[in-house]
C-alpha cells in the first residue's frame, strides 16, 4: 500500500514538472479570412431647399457696350464742324438696323458720368448724336458747331429691341417704344431704368 502511494506521488509531482515548463515557441500567422458581404445601402437623405430663382431675361433684346475712354476722335472741320469716333460693333446687322428699335446711350461728363440716351443737347451748347450701320456705330459732337466739346465719354451701350408688344403697344418704331416704355413707367433717358424694365442682365 505505501508502495502505491509512493508511486502516485511520484506521478502528480512528475505532472507538475510539466506543467510548470516554458511555453511553446508562437505559431505561424494564419490565412486572411475572406472579405464579409457589403452592408445595406443607408437610407437616402432629406431633399435639400430649392435655390433662388434667377433673374428673368429677355431674348428680345441685345445689348452692346464698349469701353471708349481710350479711344481717339476724329475732327471733321477746323472752325466748324465736328468730333466723331466710330465703334465696331458686331452686333449691328442689317436685319437690326432695319427692322429693330435701337436705343444709343454714351457715359459722359456732361451727365455725371451716367448713361446719356444719345441725341441730346446740353445748356452748354454740346451736342452729341449717333449713326448706325452694319457692323458700327459712329458718335459725333460738337459745341455751337465747332468741332470741340468740353466734355469727356467713357463708355457707349447700343440696346437692340426686336418689335414686340410692351404694355397694350405692337412696337416697331422708336416712338411708339417711347409710349410703350411710358406706360410700363419705364424712363427711357435713365437705362438702369430700361434695364429694370426690360429685365436686361447688368453690362
Amino acid at each position: 500500500m505505501k508502495k502505491r502511494y509512493l508511486f502516485l506521488l511520484l506521478i502528480a509531482n512528475m505532472l507538475l514538472i510539466v506543467s510548470c515548463g516554458k511555453d511553446g515557441a508562437v505559431g505561424p500567422k494564419g490565412d486572411t479570412g475572406v472579405q464579409g458581404p457589403q452592408g445595406a445601402n443607408g437610407a437616402t437623405g432629406a431633399t435639400g431647399p430649392a435655390g433662388p430663382k434667377g433673374a428673368t431675361g429677355n431674348a428680345n433684346v441685345k445689348v452692346f457696350t464698349k469701353d471708349i475712354s481710350g479711344s481717339t476722335w476724329q475732327a471733321s472741320g477746323s472752325t466748324k464742324g465736328y468730333l466723331y469716333l466710330t465703334i465696331p460693333a458686331t452686333v449691328l446687322t442689317d436685319d437690326i438696323i432695319n427692322n429693330w428699335v435701337n436705343l444709343v446711350y454714351v457715359t459722359t461728363s456732361d451727365f455725371g458720368y451716367s448713361w446719356a440716351l444719345v441725341p441730346y443737347y446740353t445748356e452748354r451748347d454740346i451736342r452729341v448724336t449717333a449713326t448706325l450701320a452694319v457692323g458700327s456705330v459712329t458718335l459725333k459732337r460738337d459745341q455751337d458747331g465747332a468741332p470741340y466739346t468740353q466734355s469727356n465719354f467713357t463708355a457707349v451701350k447700343v440696346v437692340c429691341i426686336q418689335p414686340s408688344t410692351i404694355g397694350a403697344l405692337q412696337i416697331s418704331n422708336k416712338e411708339q417704344l417711347m409710349d410703350a416704355l411710358k406706360q410700363k413707367g419705364i424712363d427711357a433717358g435713365d437705362y438702369k431704368s430700361v434695364e429694370k424694365g426690360l429685365h436686361l442682365s447688368a453690362q
